[in-house]
């Protein structure tokens, strides 16, 4: 929240921002930021990472798409397909032409539907991923984010009321599917908003 006022970063912040920046820089990290990427751009990213790690390099182990709905299937489905066409199509690919094929693990970061919100019990099922059955069809395991204190934050920003950030508080993740025998359940931990962080919960609230 600082970085966005200038006015409000003391030297302490600008420091940690300088080291953060330099241990970013020496990792192993690749960042794509292509509007609109297709599957097929994402694979030929991925295969051009491993042919410059050939000489010794770190390869990469793991993809993240952030997220899934921001991709294109341009050039893999006819022209005027529906949006629910494209994204089970981008979702088949993900998982064939990148999961398998190229033999990295991934993790794809999806909207879900907002019809959620309308339940009593607000909780995610995997049946809500926004466009498409077929992302939960593909996907080897899922994890849901249910944080009710987004809710009332969203609905604060909204109404033009005043809301104070806390440093912390709990939010569950739900494994809604599991293959190959994974374990299910929901799980209690802490989140931090200003750092998009999570952590053990402790048992205490914050």
């Amino acid at each position: 929240a600082k970085s966005r006022n200038k006015n409000r970063i003391s030297d302490d912040d600008w420091r940690a921002i300088v080291e953060a920046s330099s241990q970013l820089a020496r990792s192993p990290l690749w960042i794509i930021d292509t509007p609109g990427i297709t599957p097929m751009q994402l694979r030929a990213e991925v295969r051009k990472w491993k042919r410059d790690c050939a000489a010794g390099g770190v390869e990469p182990g793991l993809v993240v798409v952030d997220y899934v709905q921001l991709m294109s299937a341009r050039g893999a489905v006819e022209k005027g397909a529906n949006r629910e066409r494209e994204v089970a199509k981008i979702s088949e690919l993900l998982k064939t032409d990148i999961a398998m094929g190229e033999r990295v693990a991934l993790i794809v970061l999806a909207q879900l539907n907002k019809d959620g919100d309308k339940r009593k019990d607000s909780r995610p099922y995997p049946s809500d991923l926004r466009e498409s059955g077929r992302l939960e069809q593909d996907s080897d395991k899922i994890v849901l984010i249910h944080n009710p204190h987004a809710a009332e934050r969203m609905n604060a920003y909204r109404d033009g009321s005043n809301y104070s950030v806390p440093e912390c508080e709990t939010v569950e993740l739900i494994v809604g599917k599991a293959r190959q025998g994974g374990t299910m359940g929901t799980a209690r931990v802490l989140f931090f908003p200003g750092h998009a962080q999570f952590a053990d919960f402790d048992g205490r609230e914050p």
